[in-house]
């Protein structure tokens, strides 16, 4: 199959994505505003400096469409239902893919971005995302139901384990008797890390030898900084920023969830999000937000503890809960690591997405390279 994606080129999953594709022998273009090499992909780069809004938008459309003509695939595929849906919509080729990340359909974009988003989901032959929740809210943005799917982005188990290496204890120079609390999340308001702060302070009550690791980048770094000094919490809390504004490399990543007692993720809304499998596949004990994605996964209490988003005493009591109980935490490693192992495999769910593509292509064929003039 000769494949067309429009999506973020330097984010680690996309690069997974994509690369899977070209391992089983597809040709595989990716058209971006965020180039980055990814072996086997052509890339064909949508950045435009300078240029203002709609002029911007309708030279990336003129753009696209060139590109699509030119490469002739069998299908579109766009990641993200934001600005890049509205781009992949408006040139007309079909069949059209769009897989939901989950902020652009769990949150309101205002009257205008609201229309395209719904034009754009009516256009789409096919939408997927990674939880049934994230499906809901894009029919209520204007997917059809009959055109749903749950399609997981899934977890490389070779990578991420309980037995991957991990050196980050011992490069950060955390005694491997301390327990560590982890978030790996961005500096967005939307991801309450300052909820988790001020938790903090309840459970260095507890655990005077307490370290946490907070991981991420962010508009929110500089506040979350101060925060954690007026707090008195900087003699406990290390931030980790990535040199690239596209985070850390992803190798990197299972050693940071081998590191920790405990991992925290209370985002306000969320799909299913590969943060959360990535630690149950490494084993890691998880106090989540009780969000509807979230408990496709974790049942509270039996692999996992759930907790209100911005609930500041529960969300201490859970940490403290976990960190306090060794048995505790390795069943819920254990039952997590089976959960993902059993559901969430990357190749099983990558060709799962492949054969919706070949039945797609298949049921669709005649309108396959169809590009509005």
């Amino acid at each position: 199959m000769k494949l067309c994606y429009i999506a973020q080129g330097n984010h680690a999953l996309v690069k997974l994505w994509l690369s899977f594709f070209v391992q089983r022998g597809h040709e595989v273009y990716l058209i971006t505003d965020k180039p980055a090499p990814i072996p086997g992909v052509q890339i064909y780069s949508l950045a435009m400096a300078g240029m203002k809004n709609p002029i911007r938008v309708i030279a990336k459309a003129a753009t696209i469409r060139s590109i699509l003509n030119h490469t002739k695939p069998d299908l579109l595929h766009v990641h993200n239902a934001g600005g890049y849906l509205w781009l992949g919509a408006s040139v007309g080729f079909q069949p059209l893919v769009v897989t939901v990340w989950g902020s652009e359909v769990f949150t309101d974009p205002g009257p205008i971005k609201r229309v395209l988003r719904w034009l754009g989901l009516k256009r789409a032959r096919l939408v997927t995302a990674s939880s049934q929740a994230a499906l809901e809210a894009a029919v209520r943005a204007g997917a059809n139901p009959a055109r749903c799917r749950l399609a997981l982005w899934g977890v490389d188990l070779e990578r991420f384990n309980p037995e991957a290496p991990t050196r980050v204890r011992d490069q950060l120079g955390i005694p491997w008797d301390t327990p560590v609390v982890l978030s790996m999340r961005k500096f967005r308001p939307l991801y309450n890390i300052d909820v988790l702060l001020h938790a903090l302070q309840l459970v260095r009550e507890a655990f005077a030898r307490l370290h946490v690791i907070i991981q991420g980048w962010g508009e929110q770094e500089g506040y979350l900084r101060a925060l954690t000094s007026e707090l008195g919490l900087a003699n406990i809390v290390y931030f980790s920023v990535p040199e690239s504004p596209s985070g850390m490399p992803y190798d990197e990543v299972p050693g940071f969830l081998r590191a920790a007692d405990v991992m925290v993720t209370v985002p306000s809304h969320d799909s299913a999000a590969n943060t959360l499998l990535e630690a149950m596949a490494c084993g890691v004990p998880i106090v989540a937000a009780d969000l509807p994605a979230y408990r496709e996964w974790i049942t509270n209490g039996w692999n996992g503890l759930l907790v209100p988003a911005r609930d500041v005493e529960l969300l201490a009591q859970a940490i403290i809960l976990l960190l306090g109980n060794e048995e505790l935490r390795q069943v819920f490693s254990q039952r997590s690591y089976s959960i993902v192992a059993e559901r969430a495999d990357h190749r099983q769910a990558m060709k799962a997405i492949e054969d919706m593509y070949r039945l797609l292509i298949e049921r669709h064929g005649s309108w396959v390279s169809s590009v509005r003039a």
